[in-house]
């Protein structure tokens, strides 16, 4: 790892203003970054994920957070890909560890085809209104957690949703891929979710199994990878991009 290594800071599913959606770091130079350290680094860097792009040409990468790297998750996908696009790399189809994702742009939307059965399952709540979504506390921890939602427009498929979530002196979190995947399957149709303070995601259900999941993306920001100081062990993140957008379970 040298000083050479740039990170991307990475919005997906914002919504307007570029506001909400969750925020990644992208590697574009991933071997630069030994595997064994990949989960360090990502802790040093506080994103709820961070993306180590190993072969861009074939659209292989890795997904890391602090504790652990990940199979798959749905917004480091979609972040990633878009990225490697606006590179210049065609990345019609993804290999992120667990398998081929296609992707694609259409107009200012980023796509990708998730495969419904590798989303992690959570419990989907339909309220009566948007208003008694927003009133939702978070659960104590003996209370199930819950991805709540309402029509906004059943006609123009419109949802306010939340995901109520245990995340002890964590704000919510926000654009959570698996319960859009999880309420398009279920409504079999598409929608248009807005989610937390401000995210965005649309999502259609596919005959293949699996869930077209679209939303913006944005380039927030570059900056480079500095090595920690030699013979002292890394501190804890102390930037807001964790506690700002969550980590945990791949979303």
């Amino acid at each position: 790892m040298t000083e050479k290594t740039q990170i991307y800071v990475v919005r997906a599913f914002a919504g307007a203003g570029d506001k909400g959606g969750n925020l990644l770091g992208v590697i574009l130079d991933g071997p630069r970054v030994p595997v064994a350290e990949r989960c360090t680094v990502a802790a040093r860097l506080g994103f709820p994920e961070t993306v180590f792009v190993d072969d861009p040409v074939a659209g292989r990468f890795t997904i890391h957070n602090a504790a652990r790297p990940l199979p798959y998750a749905g917004f480091p996908t979609l972040g990633a890909s878009w990225l490697l696009r606006r590179h210049g790399y065609p990345c019609a189809v993804v290999r992120p560890p667990r398998g081929e994702v296609r992707a694609w742009d259409v107009n200012e939307l980023s796509w990708i085809a998730s495969p419904a059965d590798w989303s992690s399952t959570i419990a989907i709540k339909e309220y009566a209104s948007a208003a008694e979504v927003d009133a939702l506390t978070p659960p104590t921890s003996t209370q199930p957690e819950q991805y709540a939602w309402a029509w906004s427009s059943a006609s123009s498929g419109r949802i306010r949703a939340r995901a109520i979530m245990h995340r002890p002196a964590r704000p919510e979190q926000q654009a959570t891929v698996r319960g859009a995947v999880g309420l398009a399957v279920l409504l079999e149709r598409p929608v248009v979710i807005d989610e937390g303070a401000g995210s965005r995601i649309h999502a259609e259900p596919n005959d293949d199994g699996t869930v077209s999941v679209g939303g913006r993306v944005a380039l927030l920001s570059m900056r480079r990878l500095r090595p920690p100081p030699t013979g002292r062990r890394p501190s804890p993140p102390q930037n807001s991009f964790r506690t700002a957008c969550g980590g945990g379970a791949p979303t």
